[in-house]
């Protein structure tokens, strides 16, 4: 049987008696759920949060001395035959109450310093460092502990990642003295990729109107962009990023699959053409995940805001560089070119609501590409469940990419009813497709 998820909170499995014969209507076999977890005091006592907050959240999780609404919601979705995947953070979210477990700029000042960030929803919440021993030794631990307490299936990161594109300072972090101690010891040039990293953005800041609009014509892609203003230690620098998410994973699930070793143990990954930026590599998710689950459904957040922010900041960056032509320069970077997207920063409506479902582009093309692309990154082998839109995108789009995902050979598919779109934050009572 393919796999069919979704995500849920344990509020509509419990105070709405058709939602769960709803999602088997819908061929669902898989709930994976959120919430709030009550965990051993053993593993309490390793959360490394600061006293003021340490009994309300841990990196990554929410906590609570009253778990009985979610042991409740996971009794009645076994009940009713479906398996269940707890669902957690990892590094994205919530390093703005810890500032000693916060990622650092490149410039030696915390993240915090740049935050929040235009068009930006993932500035609001800040990212924990990726190298940081005792949060990493707390994610083992708690990830372990909750799956096991529960009794579920598995487990299913969520943002183990820096931050999205469009909070561009985020791309240039962590840089503090931990990451520091392991870039050196992966063999990174450590000194020599700062000062590389740091020539190339004084390069950007440092280019003229006429030489973009001259690179905008030339439908420069990002290879290209590399040649001209960056040399090998821009290219380092996100793979170190990326190094250095892998192998924290990699130790994580290595401690988890020791105490719960019939559990499964993954993560999701981010849109595939903004997926290295964020710290995400595809190919490494065969060494710590045992699936491929693309994140596909954040169209306004994960999509537009990239574009928005990255044109935004080049206006500010360069003086009299149109904004017009700094939309299609970003556009060319990550190959979105090959739409009809909208002109000006304002058309992309971010932070309207309605921005996803009125969208004037092709949203099919879009994230039917994009779900090709991830096909073609996966590593093979790995069992394969994209995550699309439950619903408030039209569903003849979300049937379409349905049945785009079975012909392209997906294991399976997972739908996110939680949107966040414009400012309306919910969760859909059914699948709207």
């Amino acid at each position: 049987m393919k796999l069919v998820g979704v995500y849920a909170s344990p509020k509509p499995i419990l105070e709405d008696p058709e939602f769960l014969p709803a999602l088997k209507d819908k061929g669902v076999n898989l709930v994976i759920l959120g919430g709030a977890f009550r965990l051993s005091e053993g593993v309490l006592a390793e959360n490394p949060m600061p006293p003021e907050v340490r009994d309300r959240m841990g990196p990554g999780i929410s906590l609570t001395q009253d778990d009985s609404a979610l042991r409740k919601a996971v009794d009645r979705v076994h009940r009713e035959g479906f398996s269940v995947w707890l669902s957690a953070f990892a590094w994205w979210g919530g390093a703005e109450h810890a500032p000693e477990l916060m990622m650092r700029h490149i410039s030696g000042r915390p993240i915090s310093d740049f935050a929040p960030a235009p068009f930006s929803n993932e500035s609001k919440t800040l990212v924990y460092c990726p190298n940081d021993e005792r949060t990493n030794r707390w994610f083992a631990l708690a990830y372990t502990d909750a799956v096991l307490r529960y009794g579920a299936e598995g487990i299913d990161l969520t943002h183990a990642r820096y931050s999205h594109v469009a909070f561009v300072d985020n791309l240039f972090g962590c840089a503090c003295e931990r990451c520091a101690r392991a870039a050196k010891s992966w063999g990174y040039n450590w000194e020599g990729m700062k000062d590389g990293v740091k020539r190339t953005l004084d390069g950007i800041q440092s280019l003229d109107a006429k030489t973009v609009r001259e690179f905008s014509e030339l439908e420069l892609g990002f290879a290209d962009f590399l040649h001209l203003l960056g040399g090998p230690e821009v290219v380092d620098w996100f793979h170190f990023r990326a190094d250095s998410i892998s192998n924290a994973l990699k130790g994580i699930r290595q401690y988890f699959k020791e105490e719960a070793q019939d559990r499964v143990f993954g993560s999701d990954a981010h849109v595939p053409s903004f997926a290295l930026l964020v710290g995400h590599r595809y190919r490494d998710f065969r060494e710590f995940s045992d699936f491929m689950s693309p994140l596909l459904p954040w169209f306004e957040i994960h999509y537009l805001a990239n574009f928005a922010a990255w044109a935004d900041r080049l206006c500010r960056w360069i003086e009299g560089l149109e904004e017009d032509v700094a939309l299609r320069f970003v556009y060319r970077l990550f190959g979105y070119d090959r739409f009809e997207m909208p002109r000006n920063v304002r058309a992309l409506r971010v932070g309207e609501p309605g921005c996803e479902e009125e969208f004037e582009g092709d949203l099919y093309g879009i994230v039917e590409w994009e779900l090709r692309k991830a096909r073609a990154y996966s590593p093979k082998g790995l069992p394969l469940y994209p995550v699309l839109k439950g619903g408030r995108w039209p569903a003849e789009v979300i049937r379409r990419l349905i049945r785009a995902a079975e012909e392209m050979g997906y294991d399976g598919v997972v739908f996110q009813p939680l949107y966040i779109s414009g400012g309306e934050a919910g969760y859909l009572r059914r699948l709207e497709f």
